[in-house]
């Protein structure tokens, strides 16, 4: 596509290209913007200045910048009334928009939002924001079913228990998940993510594929990766270790797990937004209306 940059110039009325042209923020540059109401009529102006550090700085300190703000408060009632107006258009859709969400949703809207409680409340108690509760959760439910995990233990693994993870090495490496979750007094987000990252990772692998003695080192290392997610404090590989008792500190090191969660990193995408039921549980909570008990 080729460019017409002289028919340009000579739409803007200049007669040839100039890098030092200066306009002023209410000229019209094209003859197509002169139906465009501008802020008052004073009629289109430029000026020539040259790089120097003073010129510069005395052409946006000039008297150009300070009539244009004083042409502002000059049509003052006129611009009130176009905000009014503009002000009245998006009320009325937001209006609109929280028409269809549950009616809690509005009650929290109209009794916790200073804006329209007269400032009986300075911060909500059940949402922060009501408007987008409804929208936030749908998309949650959305994210489940994308990433929707069945149990992975089939017929055909069952019988090949001397290969693969059985049922009761699954509940051995959850409990171990519960018990350093309990020791480290982490937040319940923490224990579902870490439990999420166990079972969707073996899921991946394959309960055949994944060596038995490994169990303690993805139970630790899920629970690892979550804190990193969920805590405000990073959490540290040798103090989590030392959590283990005296038969997994000897087959558990730090380099293991290191290797174990570049592993689990590629494995799943880098990609842990998957919702667990906290946020599900919350939202039950608010519409129930048992939120704050």
């Amino acid at each position: 596509m080729i460019i017409e940059l002289n028919r340009q110039y000579q739409l803007a009325g200049l007669k040839e290209f100039k890098v030092d042209s200066v306009f002023a923020p209410d000229d019209q540059v094209l003859p197509r913007l002169s139906d465009v109401p501008m802020v008052d009529d004073a009629p289109t102006r430029s000026k020539t200045t040259s790089f120097k550090k003073k010129d510069r700085k005395d052409s946006y300190l000039s008297s150009n910048s300070t009539d244009f703000q004083s042409s502002q408060h000059s049509t003052s009632g006129d611009r009130q009334k176009e905000l009014t107006s503009f002000q009245q258009v998006m009320h009325d859709r937001w209006q609109k928009a929280n028409a269809n969400i549950p009616e809690v949703d509005q009650k929290d809207i109209l009794e916790e939002n200073p804006v329209f409680n007269s400032g009986k409340k300075k911060s909500p108690e059940h949402q922060h924001h009501p408007e987008f509760s409804q929208s936030s959760y749908l998309r949650l439910r959305s994210i489940e079913e994308a990433f929707l995990m069945r149990s992975y233990f089939t017929e055909e693994s069952a019988k090949k228990k001397d290969t693969g993870i059985t049922e009761h090495l699954r509940s051995y490496g959850i409990q171990k998940i519960f018990d350093l979750h309990q020791k480290k007094d982490y937040k319940e987000e923490t224990l579902f993510i870490a439990a999420a990252i166990f079972d969707r990772y073996i899921n991946i692998v394959g309960v055949n594929n994944f060596p038995k003695n490994k169990i303690v080192h993805l139970s630790t290392i899920a629970v690892l990766m979550s804190a990193k997610l969920e805590q405000p404090i990073s959490p540290s590989f040798t103090r989590m270790i030392n959590l283990l008792n005296a038969e997994e500190k000897k087959v558990v090191t730090k380099q293991s797990l290191i290797d174990l969660e570049a592993d689990i990193l590629v494995r799943l995408g880098f990609d842990f937004n998957f919702p667990g039921p906290m946020q599900s549980l919350e939202r039950f909570m608010r519409l129930l209306g048992y939120d704050l008990n």
